[in-house]
């Protein structure tokens, strides 16, 4: 009798294989054809993807070395290194073109005045 460990791959939140396992790996113990189908919630992976928590990191769940716009001459990104939340980049930069977030044009989007030294997370 040939035993044969077959692995999907780490890192998925369910498995489901032809033969009805729900672990990351099988054991095959008979010939024929096994199949997996392995995947994550179908809820969002991205928390608050949208934006719409507002403008500090914490309620946008993310982590910058950016700070938030603190406003001058062109509006409120006139410095380098700051982020906004907005629904039109020139909104926040008179310079920037008037881009609108790409899934409906009304919604909140990221936008950011490039950091003047390098690798700033």
């Amino acid at each position: 009798m040939i035993q044969l460990f077959v692995d999907a791959g780490p890192g998925f939140d369910s498995y489901l294989w032809s033969n009805g396992a729900i672990t990351q790996t099988i054991n095959a113990t008979a010939s024929g054809t096994y199949s997996v189908v392995a995947g994550f919630p179908l809820t969002n992976l991205v928390a608050n993807g949208d934006f719409e928590g507002g403008t500090t990191a914490a309620s946008n769940n993310f982590i910058t070395g950016y700070g938030v716009g603190s406003g001058g001459a062109w509006g409120l990104l006139s410095n380098a290194g700051e982020w906004a939340i907005t629904t039109a980049a020139n909104l926040v930069h008179n310079n920037f073109p008037g881009c609108t977030d790409h899934t409906t044009g009304a919604t909140n989007m990221f936008v950011a005045n490039g950091a003047s030294i390098a690798n700033v997370n």
